[in-house]
């Protein structure tokens, strides 16, 4: 033989040993266990005993079951008469209200405020509207007053609700009391009692 035949002869016995070494090893991997003990891990089980620790602990149930009171029949663990648990009734929130929520906030400020003018919009350069002419009259009397914009609370209008007869705003308050919106403060003024109402 030649030199390249019997190194083809090398070659192919390598590759034949190699799949039949393969070939055992599958085999190995899903032939099913032999004996009493399967590999586990680094451990092994020993169905017999694994078999006869669950015989004894059924006999052990059946004992523990025929102590308990009325029991005729051995009970299983899971026959126990369990008292419910109730779980305590967390109350639910109350739903949000808005308009209380609004009412809260203003009375908050007349209570660090003797004086208090509530605007729809403040605006500096505003002469003409009722909101900038009831603080006019307000700075005439020369009282310290604090002016609200209600524009810049998302919700504090809620607590000025409009009732089809008067504009609700501007509205003066005078030591947490309503006086009145520009109508009422512009007539108080002409009549020279806007003064003594500040000076009580």
């Amino acid at each position: 033989m030649t030199p390249d035949q019997i190194a083809w002869l090398c070659v192919i016995a390598i590759i034949a040993a190699t799949l039949v070494w393969g070939a055992l090893k599958l085999w190995k991997m899903i032939s099913p266990p032999s004996g009493a003990y399967r590999s586990i891990g680094t451990e092994s089980l020993d169905y017999d005993a694994f078999n006869d620790q669950i015989q004894k602990s059924s006999r052990r149930q059946a004992v523990l079951s025929s102590w308990l009171p009325g029991s005729g029949t051995t009970r299983s663990h899971t026959a126990f008469d369990l008292k419910k648990i109730e779980r305590p009734q967390t109350p639910r929130p109350s739903s949000y209200d808005s308009q209380e929520s609004a009412e809260n906030l203003v009375k908050g400020i007349l209570a660090y405020n003797d004086i208090a003018l509530f605007v729809r919009n403040l605006n500096e350069f505003d002469t003409t509207s009722p909101d900038a002419k009831t603080r006019a009259l307000l700075q005439e009397v020369g009282v310290a007053f604090k002016t609200v914009d209600v524009s810049k609370d998302p919700t504090m209008h809620l607590a000025f609700p409009e009732d089809g007869t008067e504009i609700s705003l501007p509205v003066v308050y005078v030591h947490g009391k309503e006086i009145g919106s520009y109508d009422t403060i512009k007539k108080m003024h002409r009549d020279g009692t806007l003064g003594a109402i500040f000076s009580k």
